[in-house]
């Protein structure tokens, strides 16, 4: 069982969170608080498994509330918040997406179980302090296999990420350089409409101009592009996007699988794939079509991954050249570029 302490200051929010977490039945919901120090002064609590802190929209985060419950317990912590600029300061601290609670609606149940599944993650990890610092992106020893053959020129960067990919992409994408010289194209799985949210929360730390790919548009140097909703994103061999309204892949549209394999096949040994976090299979097979082309690929690791699903797929097939955290690929990537 995994007790979980709420913090926010919503009624609304405290009761939703709660309801909802109270469902799983690995979770106990040990008390509810506002985000009011001295109300979190007078916690009477024994150490919960994991601390939840839920800021309203449009407000800064109550750092005060945050320090006092890092000092009284080494808890991990999540916050989800919009304001994201002091907390990565806070050690044993991961911030999370924000977003409006509206229950039964899909973004909240997409949102829900990516929540759900970094507070199992977190909670049950025996070192939490050192998982967290990893999603944090603070620099550790490298853990590679296999080396490139040579110091290609790299033309295009593939990205696909599932289940934890929202927290995984926020730091990595912010440990990119100011002035990358090659286009990101990412698939995330997601549902239809959380798009718009997951983009506006990456942008607060990423240095990069983020934006959904369009039919027909060529992908340009220094920008992250998203595959949209409901589409399968490909690269033509103009070397333009190309959406494909195809049944879904591994039960997923986009799938990853569908813009590696483009990729693949336009860029060859100019390419470069990375698969992250997430469930079931999809981008594995073609990763591995991407190396075999002669282009650079990376997988998570294991310890940093939130489910262990498609890099450890990929790493099967033999398809990474190199197996890391999310901060060594960032950190890898430096060297390439």
């Amino acid at each position: 069982m995994i007790d979980i302490l709420i913090v926010a200051n919503s009624a609304v929010d405290k009761g939703l969170l709660q309801g909802a977490l109270g469902k799983n039945k690995k979770f106990r919901v040990v008390q509810s608080l506002n985000n009011d120090l001295n109300e979190l002064k007078a916690l009477k609590l024994s150490a919960p498994d994991v601390i939840l802190f839920f800021q309203q929209s449009r407000q800064k985060c109550n750092m005060d509330g945050v320090r006092f419950l890092r000092k009284k317990f080494q808890t991990p912590i999540i916050v989800c918040t919009e304001d994201q600029k002091k907390l990565s300061q806070i050690e044993n601290t991961v911030v999370f997406p924000k977003i409006e609670l509206r229950l039964g609606h899909p973004e909240f149940e997409f949102w829900l179980n990516e929540l759900t599944t970094l507070i199992e993650k977190v909670a049950n990890h025996k070192t939490p302090g050192q998982l967290l610092n990893s999603l944090a992106l603070k620099p550790n020893k490298t853990d590679s296999v296999g080396k490139s053959k040579q110091n290609k020129r790299v033309e295009i960067i593939a990205i696909g990420a599932s289940t934890g990919g929202p927290q995984t992409l926020d730091k990595f994408l912010s440990f990119l350089p100011k002035h990358l010289n090659v286009p990101i194209v990412i698939v995330q799985h997601m549902p239809a409409n959380f798009l718009s949210v997951l983009i506006g929360w990456l942008q607060n730390d990423c240095p990069l101009p983020i934006k959904v790919a369009k039919n027909g548009e060529k992908p340009q140097p220094g920008v992250v592009y998203f595959a949209p909703d409901n589409y399968h994103l490909t690269i033509s061999r103009e070397k333009v996007f190309k959406l494909v309204n195809e049944p879904p892949m591994h039960n997923v549209k986009p799938s990853a699988s569908f813009l590696f394999k483009s990729v693949a096949e336009v860029y060859g040994n100019r390419a470069m794939g990375i698969l992250l976090t997430g469930m079931g299979k999809d981008g594995a097979k073609e990763l591995a079509l991407i190396k075999e082309k002669g282009g650079i690929t990376f997988a998570q690791n294991k310890e940093t991954s939130i489910i262990f699903g498609m890099p450890k797929e990929a790493i099967r097939l033999n398809g990474a050249t190199y197996i890391m955290s999310p901060e060594e690929i960032a950190q890898k990537m430096r060297e390439f570029f």
